[in-house]
């Protein structure tokens, strides 16, 4: 059984801190991305939006983590902005940024993806990911 925890930098420091450790596993040491690290060993660094981000850590039953996800909404952070530069340089787009959110750092752990699981207040198996996106957007 999989379970998520809803949480920010601020009120849960050690979710927060399975979240650094996810994302330089997965996208530094895995996947090969360039990215910030910490000091401190198996750590990637906090960037400017994860103050102002709300995240979901999904654990086993152990209570390890094996998947998280980052939501900013744009009024407080546009983390990768630089990404989608030209789109928003198009004539045309409206957005109203209080109503508008980015999703970054979907992480799960290999073994895992892909694969539908048991999770906590689900009724059916779903993937960790999927779990981890609908959370996230339902908080």
């Amino acid at each position: 059984m999989i379970g998520l925890k809803r949480f920010t930098m601020d009120d849960d420091r050690e979710a927060f801190l399975w979240y650094l450790r996810l994302k330089s596993e997965i996208f530094l040491h895995e996947q090969g991305w360039s990215l910030a690290v910490d000091p401190k060993p198996n750590l990637a660094a906090s960037d400017e939006a994860d103050g102002k981000s709300s995240f979901v850590l999904a654990c086993d039953a152990d209570g390890s983590a094996v998947g998280v996800v980052r939501g900013t909404l744009l009024n407080d952070a546009f983390p990768h902005r630089d990404f989608l530069e030209h789109h928003l340089q198009r004539g045309g787009i409206q957005l109203d940024m209080s109503q508008l959110a980015t999703v970054n750092s979907l992480a799960v752990v290999r073994e895992l993806r892909g694969v539908p699981r048991d999770i906590a207040g689900r009724e059916r198996p779903v993937t960790t990911g999927k779990a981890l996106m609908c959370d996230l957007v339902d908080w």
